[in-house]
C-alpha cells in the first residue's frame, strides 16, 4: 500500500500539469468559477481567522505582562509571550501554564501570587471569549454573529476542529448564497 501511494503521488505530482489542463478542459465554466470562488474564500477565512487569532495572542500577551510586570516575575515579557502562544494552540490556552503554577503557589504559601494567577487565567479566558467572535468577524468578513453560528456548528458536527473548520464553511456558504447559487433551491 505504501509503495502504491508513493507512486501515485509521484505520477499527480509528475503529471500535475497535464491533469490540470486535462481536468481544466473537461469543466463546465459554471463549475471552475464556482471553485475559484470557493478557493478565494478559504483562502480569505484561513487568513483572515489567523489574523484575528495573532490579534488575539497579542491581546492576551499584553494582559499578561501588566499582571506578570505587577506580581514582579523577573522574566515577565518572555513568560508572557509563552503563554499567550500556548494559548494560540487549539487544546491548550492559558491555563496549561497558570493553573499549575497557581497550584505550585498554593503549596508553597504565595497564595497572593496564587491569587494574581487564577484572576489572570480567568481575565484572558473571558476576554478571548469576547473578543473572538468578534476579531474573527471583522477578519473573514462576517458578522459576529454568524461567526459564532459557524463556529458552535462545525464543533457541535465535528468537535475541536470544528471550531476552525466552521469558519471557512460559513463563508463559503455565506458568499455561495450571496451570488445567488442557493435561489433556485430555496
Amino acid at each position: 500500500l505504501f509503495i502504491l501511494t508513493t507512486m501515485l503521488t509521484y505520477f499527480f505530482v509528475a503529471d500535475n500539469e497535464k491533469i490540470r489542463n486535462f481536468v481544466k478542459k473537461h469543466t463546465p465554466s459554471g463549475i471552475q468559477n464556482s471553485c475559484i470562488m470557493i478557493k478565494d474564500t478559504i483562502v480569505k477565512a484561513i487568513g483572515g481567522y489567523l489574523k484575528a487569532c495573532f490579534e488575539i495572542m497579542l491581546v492576551i500577551f499584553v494582559i499578561l505582562f501588566i499582571i506578570f510586570a505587577i506580581m514582579g516575575i523577573e522574566y515577565a515579557g518572555i513568560i508572557a509571550i509563552i503563554t499567550a502562544v500556548l494559548d494560540f494552540l487549539p487544546f491548550v490556552g492559558t491555563g496549561t501554564v497558570l493553573m499549575p503554577w497557581a497550584v505550585y503557589n498554593i503549596i508553597t504559601g504565595s497564595y497572593k501570587a496564587a491569587v494574581f494567577l487564577i484572576a489572570a487565567y480567568f481575565i484572558t479566558l473571558i476576554v478571548r471569549r469576547l473578543l473572538e467572535p468578534k476579531l474573527v468577524g471583522d477578519s473573514v468578513g462576517m458578522s459576529p454573529f454568524l461567526t459564532l453560528i459557524s463556529m458552535f456548528i462545525g464543533y457541535r458536527l465535528i468537535g475541536m476542529l470544528g471550531l476552525i473548520v466552521g469558519i471557512p464553511v460559513g463563508m463559503v456558504i455565506q458568499v455561495f448564497y450571496r451570488e445567488g447559487i442557493f435561489d433556485h433551491t430555496i
